[in-house]
């Protein structure tokens, strides 16, 4: 059996549920990732047309959500670490996947470790760690910039 992309995305994301509050991925193109946290009654308007938070909440993750208007269309997919870091607009240098697979491998994390990272940053990082350490362990992590420390707080929180 063949399968394109597209359908491998649904596929490992079926069954898993979309609702009020949750951050979805947007697979908007092989290029383009973005995200958006649901709101009932909200709408999201972006160069590909106008999509209700309706649209999505009670559909599966990986459901092919079409604008409005148009032919337009994108993808819906469950939040992970990996797929946070590609569509997080960067307020600090992001660690990509593999990096952060080496960091992780050389640092011998493994579930129930205790980290202190310093400077949260973006926060990629911090949540590839906590993917290895969890589901027992802990990441104490300081970040000097408040502006920054601030926005990682509300996304840890999300």
């Amino acid at each position: 059996i063949k399968m394109n992309f597209a359908d491998k995305l649904v596929a490992t994301y079926e069954g898993r549920i979309m609702k009020d509050g949750d951050i979805v991925i947007l697979y908007e193109g092989h290029d383009s990732l973005d995200y958006l946290t649901l709101k009932n009654g909200s709408i999201l308007n972006n160069k590909f047309g106008a999509f209700y938070h309706r649209y999505f909440i009670g559909k599966p993750y990986g459901s092919k959500i079409i604008a409005s208007y148009g032919k337009s269309f994108l993808y819906a997919l469950q939040c992970t670490p990996e797929l946070w870091s590609v569509a997080l607009k960067t307020r600090t240098q992001i660690v990509d996947d593999i990096d952060g697979s080496v960091v992780a491998m050389a640092l011998d994390l493994y579930p129930g470790c205790v980290v202190a990272e310093s400077g949260t940053g973006s926060g990629c990082m911090t949540l590839a760690m906590a993917r290895c350490i969890a589901p027992t362990g802990h990441i104490h992590t300081y970040e000097y910039n408040p502006n920054r420390a601030e926005a990682a707080k509300g996304e840890f929180k999300q």
